[in-house]
């Protein structure tokens, strides 16, 4: 049985990684590097509650907050990698999960 996830949870789950890509990347090279207190990161509340729904995803996702508390820079690295399309190695856009718990992307699937 193939699983597709809630478009709307889907989008705004990616809209979230986006935001926090931006933020992460801002940062300007030309400043020294300075050593940062590592802060826990914890996703709002709206995203929270998206990522309770994908339950289709629980064991990738409780496997991806074990990394909160490294700082989201490090938390949004392992979203980026545990939800690559096994197809298309991008992060999965309209997501299709499989029983064994593979991720693609609806048009990656398309064979």
């Amino acid at each position: 049985m193939i699983h597709s996830t809630d478009d709307d949870s889907i989008h705004l789950i990616r809209l979230f990684i986006g935001v926090i890509y931006l933020c992460v990347g801002t940062d300007d090279e030309k400043t020294p590097a300075k050593k940062s207190k590592i802060v826990a990161y914890k996703p709002p509340a709206d995203i929270a509650k998206h990522i309770t729904k994908d339950e289709a995803n629980r064991k990738l996702w409780d496997e991806a907050m074990t990394h909160a508390s490294e700082g989201k820079q490090v938390f949004l690295a392992q979203i980026q990698e545990i939800f690559a399309c096994i197809c298309c190695q991008d992060l999965v856009h309209q997501p299709v999960t499989t029983e064994c718990k593979h991720n693609f992307c609806k048009v990656s699937g398309r064979a």
